[in-house]
């Protein structure tokens, strides 16, 4: 994809969304560029990238001073890959003038590739702004067909395609890290393996993950510390939509978790979870309520501090969670109360939350924490902890409470404009395709 090339079979759309809005009456013609305002977080938020490719707007830092803002949001789909939801957000002039655009990404899509298709997306929506504001010779779109495609053949629809997968997608993995000193090393191998099925009405997952961590380290005398730890999980879920806010489910979870003193242990909880909102605008607000109850087995590497060596206990838990993404910033809490019902004493809640608030013009706030209390750590060993399991976290201590907070803020000033791409000495700014520069 060129800077002032739309390429692709995105291209046609552009020219339906034009087709269907006449220029704002406010609005004048110009010769300046679009000024855009780009708000991304997450995956593919490649600001640089975007910058390069598409060099017919003004990319500017601040959002009061653009014709468009526009909010970029993903979240992982069926095929492994992700779906981006782009959200067009007229300005000044514009104001009013709202478009969202999508562009779903496969899992097996390189980072190239996901690129070029969020750009494409990116051009078709900046191209029907401009043309809204009575920009010219702006960009010329060009349709690119297939090699080996006759254009009098009839293209077929999505459920006509034969499928082999059957909408099945798997991923396997795994890695070994070796470090070392003259006195300590250690080897980490670790390795995962996923399936799962997404359609509109189900999903199916499987999950499998496995790890092998060795530590060796001379204490102070000249002793030798060794800890090997071997943990495994493999976890199932199944979900059913059954009405437009209404889902239910279930998941399973066993494994070896050796840092939670847990030599063995099986877990099933069926589940049942509302949505407020329709669960299409999940990537830019969400308000949901879960519940889940079920019965768990453990069975225990040392005595716990109960006694136990093995137990099977019932847990429910409920959840809430919201989310949203606006011009004015992102703002997102959850509040989860888990309770043993054997013992209702034994329970935790904990609240998580973040929130990005633009104040004015070039200053946010940023405030992120968390904060959980309660006791249900029924694992712990009844023979306490050595130091050095403490100091190397190679097992769970005791605790009421845990907290983490972070408050920050960011002020932005100088120049509005930021369409100058300078990759020398890209190293300092993250590497190759890395996440530096100006944004």
């Amino acid at each position: 994809m060129t800077s002032s090339l739309l390429r692709g079979g995105l291209a046609a759309a552009a020219f339906v969304a034009l087709a269907g809005l006449a220029r704002p009456a406010s609005a004048q013609l110009r010769t300046e560029p679009l000024r855009v305002f780009f708000d991304c977080e997450g995956p593919s938020c490649d600001q640089q990238f975007y910058r390069t490719e598409i060099d017919w707007v003004t990319w500017v830092r601040l959002q009061e001073d653009a014709d468009v803002h526009v909010i970029v949001a993903s979240q992982s789909n069926g095929s492994g890959g992700r779906g981006y939801e782009i959200r067009f957000l007229g300005q000044g002039d514009l104001e009013g003038v709202d478009d969202v655009l999508n562009f779903s990404s496969l899992g097996t899509d390189v980072e190239q590739e996901r690129l070029d298709g969020i750009s494409t997306t990116l051009a078709i929506g900046f191209a029907r702004y401009a043309t809204l504001l009575g920009l010219r010779e702006v960009v010329s779109v060009e349709g690119v067909r297939p090699a080996g495609i006759d254009p009098s053949e009839r293209v077929v629809s999505a459920d006509e395609v034969d499928d082999p997968w059957d909408l099945w997608s798997f991923r396997v993995g795994g890695n070994i890290n070796l470090e070392g000193e003259d006195r300590q090393n250690s080897r980490d191998v670790n390795g995962s393996f996923s399936a799962d099925r997404v359609s509109l009405d189900w999903i199916i997952g499987f999950d499998f993950r496995y790890g092998n961590n060795r530590r060796e380290i001379q204490r102070s005398d000249s002793s030798i510390f060794e800890n090997t730890q071997e943990d495994w999980t493999v976890s199932t879920e199944v979900v059913h939509s059954i009405a437009d806010h209404w889902s239910v489910g279930f998941t399973t979870s066993s494994g070896k978790q050796p840092r939670f003193n847990q030599d063995f242990r099986f877990e099933v909880q069926p589940g049942l979870e509302f949505s407020y909102f329709p669960y299409e605008e999940a990537t830019r607000r969400a308000l949901t309520g879960f519940y889940g109850i079920g019965p768990g087995y453990r069975s225990y590497e040392e005595e716990t501090v109960f006694g136990e060596t093995s137990e099977t206990r019932w847990q429910h838990l409920l959840r809430f969670e919201f989310s949203q993404r606006q011009p004015w910033g992102d703002a997102s809490i959850n509040v989860q109360g888990e309770q043993f019902l054997h013992d209702t004493e034994l329970y935790s809640v904990s609240f998580n939350g973040n929130l990005e608030f633009r104040l004015f013009r070039g200053l946010s706030l940023d405030v992120r924490g968390s904060y959980s209390f309660g006791d249900d750590q029924i694992y712990l060993p009844a023979g306490g902890l050595s130091d050095e399991e403490i100091l190397l976290r190679l097992r769970q201590r005791q605790t009421n409470e845990r907290y983490n907070i972070r408050i920050g803020f960011n002020y932005r000033f100088g120049s509005i404009f930021n369409n100058i791409v300078n990759n020398r000495f890209d190293g300092r700014t993250g590497g190759f395709g890395g996440g530096g520069g100006f944004f």
